[in-house]
Formats: structure tokens, sequence, C-alpha cells
């Protein structure tokens, strides 16, 4: 298992980065699409796009980039571990209530097809993407110039659809998916205790091809690419 920890002060921004988006944009309704179609394949119900998901997976994107750590954990980071915020808690603070939650990261995949194909090839993430309990899911793809891999993804699950996205009846559009208030990264947010949050035990460390694959655990799983080689 490998982290990446700070190279500087958490707070720095890269200069020219813009902000982070949460509406979707063409690449992130194609992940939606391929996701959606892979449950169909598999007899499980589409996912709906959550804008608080949404909001909370373009911010931890953009912070990978920013921040210069690969982890489900926000800073701050050591040689071993990140410690800060986890998912669960992240997902909270951005006003997201779920029983069931999970996140799969990546980074340095510039397609949907990409990072699709490998989160599907690696069992923690694929695991993920096929839970029958989650219902509802957000996707952010942000691009940080200037940063280790660039190109940075973060994928929320969880059972509850909280935003108009009927995923039954299409597609979400091309720049829907923002929340119309809601979370900044701090506090903030009302959920469901600690202990109603599904956590399983598991995971582990694989690479190969090229890949580096990192299973945080089966509800929360991530990945990381590496470039040129």
């Amino acid at each position: 298992m490998r982290f990446f920890p700070l190279a500087a002060a958490a707070s720095l921004l890269l200069p020219g980065v813009a902000a982070a988006d949460p509406a979707l944009d063409a690449i992130e309704v194609r992940f939606v699409e391929l996701i959606n179609q892979y449950r169909a394949e598999n007899g499980l119900p589409c996912l709906s796009i959550s804008p608080s998901m949404n909001a909370a997976s373009d911010y931890m994107s953009q912070a990978m980039g920013e921040q210069g750590f690969f982890s489900h954990n926000e800073p701050p980071c050591t040689d071993t571990a990140c410690t800060g915020r986890d998912p669960f808690e992240r997902m909270r603070d951005f006003g997201h209530a779920f029983r069931t939650g999970g996140e799969n990261i990546a980074a340095g995949y510039p397609t949907a097809e990409d990072v699709f194909e490998g989160w599907r090839n690696s069992p923690g993430h694929n695991e993920n993407m096929l839970r029958a309990s989650f219902k509802a899911m957000g996707i952010g793809r942000v691009e940080v110039p200037g940063s280790d891999f660039r190109i940075y993804w973060t994928n929320n699950f969880s059972d509850n659809p909280d935003g108009d996205h009927d995923c039954t009846k299409g597609l979400p559009a091309v720049g829907s998916g923002a929340p119309g208030s809601g979370g900044t990264g701090g506090s903030g947010g009302v959920a469901g205790h600690e202990d109603d949050v599904e956590h399983d035990d598991g995971g582990g460390c694989s690479t190969g091809g090229g890949f580096s694959l990192l299973a945080f655990a089966a509800a929360a799983a991530g990945m990381r690419r590496r470039q040129g080689r």
C-alpha cells in the first residue's frame, strides 16, 4: 500500500487551476451511462445522480490533485497514511444522508471508458459498482494541470437518491447534478449514526500491467494509475 503525502501546505493551490464544478460534463455523463449499463447487464437497478455526492466527489478529486495525496482519507498525511476526514465523514459534511456508502478513486485515466475498465477489472472497485444496496451515485472528474497525474476521479455511492434525477427515465443532462446549496468541504449536513453505515472488512493491494490497485475496503475502494510505466 502506498500513500502520497503532501509536498506543501494543505491549503496550497496550484496556479491557474479552476474550481471543481459538480455539474456533470459529457465525460462524466458517459461514465454514468457505462456504470448503469453494466448494472443492468448484471440484473441490478440503475444509480441516480445525487447532487450532494456529486459535490463531495468533485471536492475530493480536486483536493487530491491540488494537495498532492492519493488516499480515501484527506490530509494530514505522513509517509505511510493520510489520517484526515474519511469518505463517510466527507459525504455527510456535504449534506448527504445515508445508511450504506462507498467510494472508488482513480488518477491518470483520461476517459470514462478507461476508468470504468480499470475499476471493473479490480475486485474491490467492481464490488462497489455492483453493490445491490446502492441506489445513487456521485461522480467527479477533475483536471489539475501541474499535478502528479493531472486527472483525478472520485465515484461515491449510497442507498439514498436525494436528487431530481431518476435513472429509470434516462441519463442526466450535461450541466445537471450540481446542488442548489450545500457542502463546501467543511462541516454541515445531517446523516445516520456511524453504526448505521455499512463497513466491510477486507481489501488488499495488487500491481501489474503498469497499474497499482488499492482496495480500501469493499465499501470504500481506491486505485491509482502509474503513468509512464
